[in-house]
């Protein structure tokens, strides 16, 4: 089935990031909105739940962030956080004795494009007819294709560029 079928294509679906280890909870948690809002997404935080356990701190936390990129094509990119035994400790890191945190912590990263998001290619009552989306379909596959092509190369790059800068905060 070739892409123009779909109206939202999974470009980054469930990279996980796993780690066991010393971290700046903070500065991730902070990193995360700030990266939208330079990237131009409107952002919010879905929600978060956070408590403390017997063997440190418990942290699950969601940020889903949207921009419409044309009035066709929309970028969505969702972080869900999950955090377990979190301490907070004192580590040294390039010869400075800096405030992290040591626990478990699990990072999943999806995005996606939506394509037609505006729903243009459906009648007054809001639905796709078979013609509608036999027009939508030949639009993406002969008119727009290579522009697509582009915003979900784009989409992908700026998904790797936010994993690599939560990554920064592992250690």
């Amino acid at each position: 089935m070739g892409k123009e079928k779909k109206r939202k294509i999974g470009v980054i679906e469930g990279v996980i990031i796993k780690h066991k280890g010393f971290f700046d909870f903070n500065a991730i948690i902070s990193e995360i909105p700030a990266w939208f809002k330079k990237h131009k997404y409107d952002n919010f935080q879905k929600g978060h739940s956070q408590k403390p356990t017997p063997g440190g701190g418990y942290f699950e936390g969601t940020w889903k962030a949207v921009k419409e990129v044309t009035d066709y094509v929309k970028f969505d990119i969702t972080v869900d956080i999950w955090l377990r035994d979190m301490q907070d400790v004192a580590i040294e890191k390039e010869g400075k004795t800096i405030k992290a945190n040591k626990g478990n912590i699990e990072i999943t990263f999806n995005a996606n494009m939506e394509k037609d998001y505006a729903k243009q290619f459906t009648n007054r009552k809001g639905e796709e007819t078979e013609f509608l989306k036999f027009l939508r379909e030949l639009y993406e596959k002969y008119v727009i294709k290579s522009k697509l092509s582009e915003y979900e190369d784009k989409l992908e790059y700026e998904a790797k560029d936010l994993i690599e800068h939560v990554k920064k905060h592992l250690f």
